[in-house]
C-alpha cells in the first residue's frame, strides 16, 4: 500500500463505506471530483462562510432555551456544544493521497 500512495499518478483514498481502499487514476478520480462539485442541485457557491455564524445562532438559542426554562438546567450539560465546530473539507489537490493512515 505503500507503494501505492507515493505514486503520483493514482489516488488512494479509504471507502465512504465499510473499510475498503478505492484505488483509482487521478485523472478519474478529479472527474468524478468536478462532476460532483458542478452539481448545483447539491452545491453552491459561497461568498462568506456560514460556518461560524451558524455556530453563533445554535449556541445563542440553546442559552435561551436553558435560560428561559424549556430545557431544565439539570440537561444543560447534555445539550450545549462541546469544542469548536468544524467544516467539513474535500481535499481535491495534487498531494491528495498525502496523510493517508493505514
Amino acid at each position: 500500500m505503500n507503494g501505492l500512495a507515493k505514486c503520483k499518478d493514482i489516488v488512494v483514498k479509504q471507502a465512504d463505506k465499510e473499510h475498503a481502499i478505492v484505488v483509482m487514476s487521478k485523472e478519474v478520480y478529479e472527474e468524478k471530483a468536478n462532476t460532483l462539485l458542478r452539481d448545483t442541485r447539491n452545491y453552491i457557491c459561497l461568498s462568506k462562510n456560514p460556518l461560524w455564524t451558524t455556530h453563533k445562532n445554535v449556541k445563542d438559542k440553546l442559552n435561551e432555551f436553558i435560560s428561559q426554562g424549556p430545557i431544565p438546567i439539570k440537561f444543560s450539560s447534555k445539550v450545549r456544544h462541546r469544542g469548536l465546530p468544524k467544516l467539513p473539507n474535500f481535499i481535491f489537490s495534487k498531494n491528495t493521497q498525502k496523510g493517508l493512515s493505514w
